[in-house]
């Protein structure tokens, strides 16, 4: 499997427990992945935690990756600082990386 897309726009149980879960899996069981698209939109109980762990995976272990989508639209916990760490572990580690979407409408901390 090359390709990866996973939707959990508005799961509203999805937190971060889960998050880390599914970063878990996808880089230990698909470490080869040439495309990968995450929608975590208005999933509410989502913060920084997973957020910073997803990113350090995606980072770690999936050199492989040349298109990238990561959905954080409406999400009341995003923060600047969640979205540098995500770009840094971008920048510094995904050399094969191509084509890369992030969208991050409508976050605005502590007024959802």
């Amino acid at each position: 499997m090359v390709d990866e897309i996973l939707n959990f726009n508005r799961c509203d149980k999805l937190s971060d427990a889960g998050v880390i879960l599914i970063a878990d899996a996808i880089s230990d069981k698909l470490p080869h992945l040439k495309k990968l698209d995450l929608d975590f939109s208005r999933c509410l109980k989502v913060t920084e935690i997973s957020i910073s762990y997803l990113a350090s995976k995606i980072g770690q272990r999936l050199k492989s990756l040349e298109n990238l989508s990561l959905h954080f639209s409406w999400c009341a916990h995003m923060s600047d600082k969640e979205v540098t760490f995500l770009a840094l572990n971008i920048s510094n580690h995904l050399k094969s990386l191509t084509q890369l979407k992030l969208e991050f409408d409508g976050y605005l901390r502590g007024f959802v």
